[in-house]
C-alpha cells in the first residue's frame, strides 16, 4: 500500500476523537488556542467525526483558507499552527506515514488601519 498511512485499522481513527485527547493532555491553564483551533476546524468540516484516511492536502489547505475568511490577524495562523501541532502529534503516534500539513503554510490575515 503506498498510501500515507501506516495501519487499516487506524485508518478508521476520529481526527476529532484524536484532537479532543491531545487537548486534555496539552492543555496550559488560561490558553485556550488548541480549543479555538478545534473549535473551528469541526465548524469547517461541518462535523464531529472525520477519518484519518480524509485528511489530505487538499483539506488541509481548504483549512487553512476558511481560517484566513473567518478571523483577522494573527487569528488564522495561530488556529492552522496548531492543527498542524496535532497532525505532527498523530504522525509521531505512528497513524500517518506523512502529515499532509507539512507542505501548507500558515498565514495571518492582513488588516487595513
Amino acid at each position: 500500500m503506498n498510501s500515507g498511512y501506516s495501519l487499516q485499522r487506524k485508518i478508521k481513527a476520529n481526527l476529532v476523537d484524536y484532537y479532543y485527547e491531545f487537548i486534555r493532555l496539552n492543555r496550559k491553564v488560561g490558553n485556550r488556542h488548541l480549543e479555538t483551533s478545534l473549535d473551528a476546524f469541526k465548524n469547517f468540516i461541518k462535523n464531529d467525526c472525520i477519518s484519518l484516511s480524509d485528511i489530505t492536502e487538499n483539506l488541509c489547505e481548504g483549512f487553512r483558507d476558511y481560517l484566513l475568511k473567518k478571523f483577522n490577524g494573527e487569528t488564522p495562523a495561530n488556529n492552522f499552527m496548531r492543527f498542524k501541532r496535532v497532525l505532527q502529534a498523530i504522525k509521531k503516534d505512528g497513524y500517518f506515514r506523512n502529515n499532509s500539513a507539512e507542505d501548507v503554510v500558515a498565514k495571518a490575515k492582513k488588516t487595513n488601519t
